[in-house]
């Protein structure tokens, strides 16, 4: 899990290795990320960390740092240089921690490393997502009609259809 840190990785700079370990771990995929598929990812990561205020770009580093530090005490290393197991069976500890602000942290930094990860186009190729950022007009189909299940009729946008029979009951 080699690679730079400094001053150009922005938010996650001071604590790029370590983010980049947590990630491994979250998606074992990214570990066969090559340097393209790694910027593509931080790329992403900083792009939705820097919509954030100030504030919470600190928290996020500063939760990183902490966990690297809870590592090093639990496991005698750092999360970056952690064995893989180990670092797993660590980060599953804090995902089901007992302090919800520890469980509430972990959730946001797996979140932005599912973003990353699963963000980047050449992802949603290599797991079939087909969608496109044109939406249906893409694929030759109006967005107007909405196909109950049995593809007869139209059903209102936040109307679930329940069957075919007509039965619906609104989402609100």
């Amino acid at each position: 899990m080699a690679g730079s840190s400094g001053d150009t990785r922005g938010t996650l700079g001071p604590v790029w290795e370590t983010f980049r370990a947590i990630a491994c771990v979250v998606v074992p995929a990214s570990e066969e990320l090559d340097a393209d598929g790694w910027a593509g990812f931080e790329r992403i990561v900083q792009s939705a960390l820097a919509a954030r205020p100030e504030g919470i770009r600190r928290r996020i580093v500063l939760f990183v740092r902490a966990l690297d530090a809870m590592a090093r005490l639990r496991l005698g290393s750092g999360l970056a240089s952690a064995e893989p197991l180990a670092a797993r069976r660590f980060l599953e500890g804090i995902e089901r921690s007992r302090v919800s602000l520890v469980r509430r942290g972990f959730w946001g930094v797996r979140t932005l490393a599912l973003m990353g990860y699963y963000g980047r186009p050449e992802a949603a190729s290599e797991i079939g997502y087909a969608a496109h950022p044109d939406g249906w007009s893409a694929r030759g189909l109006s967005a107007g009609a909405w196909p109950t299940r049995s593809g007869q009729g139209t059903a209102e946008p936040n109307v679930m259809v329940a069957g075919d029979e007509g039965e619906t009951s609104t989402d609100a």
